[in-house]
C-alpha cells in the first residue's frame, strides 16, 4: 500500500479468514467493505512485509473509506 503523505507509524496488516459484512447497514445505511479486518499495528518496530505476528487488539476505528465502513482494529505485538 503507498502512503501519500509520509512513512506511517504503524505496521499495516489484516486478520484471515475474516471479513467486513457488506450485506449488512450501518444506521446511515453504509455497508462494509467485504474485505478482510485490517490491523494497525503500532510497535516500536518495522515488521516485514509478509510478516505474520501474535498481536493483543486494544481497540477499534470506523473509518468510511469510499463511502463504505471500514474497520481498523489497533493492535500491539505480543512478543515485543
Amino acid at each position: 500500500r503507498n502512503y501519500l503523505y509520509g512513512i506511517p507509524f504503524f505496521n499495516y496488516g489484516f486478520l484471515p479468514q475474516t471479513w467486513e459484512a457488506d450485506d449488512l447497514q450501518d444506521d446511515k445505511g453504509r455497508f462494509g467493505d467485504g474485505d478482510p479486518l485490517d490491523v494497525l499495528e503500532i510497535g516500536g518496530h518495522v515488521l516485514g512485509t509478509g510478516a505474520v505476528v501474535a498481536v493483543k487488539i486494544i481497540g477499534m476505528i470506523s473509518v468510511i473509506d469510499q463511502g463504505e465502513l471500514d474497520y481498523k482494529l489497533v493492535a500491539i505485538d505480543k512478543t515485543a
